[in-house]
C-alpha cells in the first residue's frame, strides 16, 4: 500500500497573506482599523514570497490581501466619520431640546410671578427645578459632568417680561461654562458644539449660534 503523498506546509508568505486577507476584510467592521494592519501584513508576504521564491499563486494571494485592504480602508473610514457626525448630531438635537424645555421653564416662572424673571442667584431651582421637575435636563450632553451645562442671561434678573422691546433679540439661557445657578453674560458663552452654542430666546424660540453672532443681540434689554 502506497503512503499518502506529504502535504505541502504554508510557507510565511502564505500565513501572512491570509492574515492580510481575513484582516483586510475585517476592516469593514472595524473602521479600517484592521485594515492597516491586513495591508502590512501583506506587503510583508509578498517580501516573504520574493525572498523563497514563492509560487505564483502564493504571491498572488499577497497582492489580494493588500487589494483588499485599500479598498477596505477607506469604506472603514467613511463609516466611522459618520458615526461621529452621527453621534454628534444627535448630541445637538438634544441640547437643542433641553434648551427649549429650559427656556419654556423660564417663562412658565414669568406667568406666575407677575411677568418678572427669575432671579440670578436662583434660576435653576426656582423655574427649571420647580417646573420641569428633572434637573437633569440642565446637563448638557457635551458636558456632563456638570451639573448644569447652561447659563442664564444675568441682565434679565427679576425684569418685568413687559419692558422688553424685542423679546427675539434677548438670550434668555445659552449654552455657557455651566454650574448649578450660573449666570452672566457673553463672556461666558461656551460653543461646545462644533463651534456653536445653543441660545433659548426670551420669546421662547431656541437658535444655534456662533461667537460672532453675540455681537447683534440685545444682552442688556
Amino acid at each position: 500500500m502506497e503512503g499518502s503523498a506529504p502535504q505541502e506546509t504554508p510557507g510565511a508568505g502564505t500565513r501572512l497573506a491570509r492574515a492580510s486577507i481575513i484582516l483586510g476584510a475585517l476592516g469593514v467592521f472595524t473602521f479600517g482599523a484592521t485594515a492597516i494592519v491586513g495591508f502590512a501584513l501583506g506587503i510583508a508576504a509578498l517580501v516573504a514570497c520574493h525572498r523563497r521564491g514563492a509560487p505564483r499563486r502564493e504571491v498572488w494571494s499577497a497582492v489580494e490581501g493588500i487589494v483588499i485592504s485599500l479598498v477596505v480602508l477607506p469604506i472603514g473610514l467613511v463609516f466611522a466619520l459618520g458615526l461621529l457626525w452621527g453621534r454628534h448630531a444627535l448630541r445637538q438635537i438634544d441640547c437643542y431640546n433641553r434648551q427649549e424645555s429650559i427656556g419654556l421653564s423660564v417663562l412658565m416662572y414669568c406667568a406666575e410671578y407677575d411677568d418678572r424673571f427669575p432671579l440670578a442667584h436662583s434660576w435653576c431651582d426656582a423655574a427649571v427645578v420647580k417646573y420641569i421637575g428633572n434637573p437633569e435636563v440642565l446637563r448638557c450632553p457635551v458636558a456632563k459632568h456638570l451639573p448644569c451645562g447652561y447659563t442664564y442671561n444675568a441682565r434679565l434678573e427679576a425684569l418685568a417680561k413687559t419692558r422688553l422691546k424685542s423679546p427675539a433679540t434677548v438670550p434668555m439661557t445659552f449654552d455657557g461654562i455651566g454650574g448649578w445657578n450660573a449666570a452672566g453674560g457673553p463672556e461666558l458663552f461656551a460653543p461646545r458644539h462644533r463651534g456653536l452654542g445653543s441660545i433659548a430666546y426670551a420669546d421662547g424660540h431656541v437658535k444655534w449660534q456662533d461667537r460672532d453672532d453675540l455681537v447683534g443681540l440685545t444682552w442688556k434689554p
